[in-house]
């Protein structure tokens, strides 16, 4: 059974068990030691991750490749019964050439199926949810997906070490607008903060040579 599908920047919503961000980041981090990502690995081979580690995990999951006419507009989508995630051609070589687009699709897909079999459509969610037009982001299967993709790709004890955007697409391999919305949820700053006693050596190698202090 298909159960979601992502159609270039549209997709069908769910409604899944709420979990908060935090809940999430803690899974994506047990999901990628359960995988056998390093924990210092700042860009994991997700074709690898998909082709080799879930099936060594899950001995019926498989990821599927299928041409891009045969998609209906999608980049990918995942099933349950059996254990599927479906990437368009154009999208598995996209993660394969470690770009953005494709890994982000690859990362958002593994988190529907690794947190998402309980979802349901809309009009049979819960009654609190049910008469909403739209799904808080808590219990939306979409918004899930996506923060399991960002803590699964960036993860917060590695990102913290970067302070510049580009810094980050490069050294994780992600687009910009991921980058700049893992930065932005977790409350860094793209400005580079110098520490104390960096000022202080700066200091006083521009009082030895003349040169004009930095702006305080």
């Amino acid at each position: 059974m298909r159960i979601f599908q992502e159609i270039k920047n549209m997709s069908h919503d769910y409604c899944v068990p709420p979990k908060r961000r935090t809940e999430i980041e803690i899974l994506a981090a047990a999901w990628r030691e359960a995988l056998r990502i390093p924990t210092t690995c700042q860009a994991p081979d997700m074709i690898g991750v998909l082709e080799n580690e879930m099936p060594r995990l899950f001995g019926d999951f498989a990821l599927v490749v299928k041409d891009d006419y045969q998609m209906d507009g999608a980049e990918g989508y995942t099933e349950f019964d059996p254990p599927c995630v479906v990437l368009s051609a154009t999208s598995y070589q996209s993660a394969a050439n470690f770009e953005g687009r494709g890994r982000w699709t690859a990362a958002h897909e593994l988190g529907h199926l690794v947190l998402h079999k309980s979802a349901v459509p809309l009009d049979r969610a819960p009654i609190r949810y049910s008469k909403m037009k739209e799904l808080p982001a808590f219990a939306s299967a979409e918004w899930q997906a996506n923060a399991f993709a960002a803590a699964f790709l960036m993860p917060e004890a590695l990102v913290r070490d970067f302070f510049e955007i580009s810094e980050i697409m490069t050294f994780f391999a992600v687009s910009r607008s991921a980058a700049e919305n893992r930065v932005k949820n977790l409350g860094l700053s793209e400005q580079r903060p110098i520490p104390p006693q960096v000022r202080a050596a700066i200091s006083n190698l521009h009082n030895m040579t003349g040169i004009p202090k930095p702006a305080r």
